[in-house]
């Protein structure tokens, strides 16, 4: 059976599709500026009070130690985190100090809180704190720097992962939404598979992400001809940060279902927003990546569609 093959585009086109999509990205950011400094300042003003309990229920930290356990059980581990140097992520925590939990309830445990913050104190940025350890009492105007740096750290931080997970989502949603409304959809629950036979019929639309043989694809549904369609969404800001998003994490997958599967068996691509570089979709593509973009959804439609003929 001859089955159709999306697209193959040549240079010059991959070049004027991501002009196409940089301009989109940007427009993009650009209206939602006020909801995004909103989302900033609020996660900035909570991280204040935050920060700021932490160093009056601490003696301006010169009793971080004593009251590492009741610290943890109130939930400031977050706010711990950003007082770092450099900042560590919960992940990176979990391993570093050797407690292997960010839960709060197993993080006050005298054990753990002990080690957590042993190894808190080890690294406690003390240019943001200049007068820990010292003996001396901070300045008013030290302090106020202190409260105002980590609150700066933590809502940045927040703010970019809100804007990463809101433009995942959105982006998954709207590739669902145009299957759905132009070839004719029906979304299913979600399911893990390993085998084809377990995964979308053709006409089904998995409702979100799912794991194929293990690995995880974001939207995933069944072609019209039996074959069955794995699709990626990614979301880069800049031309090198797109290597990443689509050249290892995409590239990889599809390499593995291809391995598994057969090119015949799951069409691998990828609906790409954001700002991409050429040369790293040309690679992607020679690499039998699929690329479809957001700004233009359409395409994407059209070869699904064509799948039924």
């Amino acid at each position: 059976m001859d089955f159709k093959q999306p697209k193959r585009f040549t240079r010059m086109e991959l070049a004027e599709s991501a002009a196409i999509a940089g301009e989109h990205f940007k427009r993009t950011r650009t209206d939602a500026e006020a909801s995004t400094a909103a989302f900033y300042d609020s996660a900035f003003d909570t991280a204040y009070a935050e920060i700021e309990h932490v160093l009056s229920t601490t003696g301006q930290l010169s009793n971080l130690e004593a009251m590492a356990a009741q610290l943890f059980e109130e939930g400031y581990l977050d706010v711990l985190r950003y007082m770092e140097r450099p900042t560590v992520s919960s992940d990176d925590f979990k391993k570093l100090s050797e407690t292997n939990t960010t839960a709060k309830g197993r993080l006050s445990q005298p054990g753990n809180a002990a080690l957590a913050m042993e190894y808190l104190l080890r690294n406690l940025n003390t240019r943001v704190f200049p007068w820990f350890g010292s003996g001396v009492d901070p300045t008013e105007s030290e302090l106020n720097a202190a409260k105002h740096a980590v609150a700066a750290l933590v809502a940045d931080q927040k703010t970019k992962t809100m804007l990463r997970n809101k433009q995942s989502q959105s982006q998954e949603e709207a590739v669902r939404r145009a299957l759905i409304d132009g070839a004719g959809y029906r979304m299913v629950k979600a399911r893990d598979f390993r085998m084809l036979s377990d995964g979308p019929k053709p006409g089904e639309i998995f409702h979100k992400e799912t794991s194929i043989d293990g690995v995880k694809a974001d939207v995933v549904f069944g072609l019209y001809d039996g074959r069955i369609m794995a699709l990626e969404c990614k979301v880069s800001n800049t031309a090198v940060n797109s290597y990443k998003r689509l050249n290892h994490e995409t590239v990889d997958k599809i390499v593995k279902w291809n391995r598994m599967f057969g090119s015949n068996g799951i069409v691998g691509g990828c609906v790409l927003q954001g700002v991409f570089a050429v040369d790293n979709l040309e690679l992607a593509q020679k690499a039998g990546v699929a690329i479809f973009w957001s700004a233009n959804l359409k395409e994407l439609v059209d070869f699904v569609a064509d799948t039924e003929r």
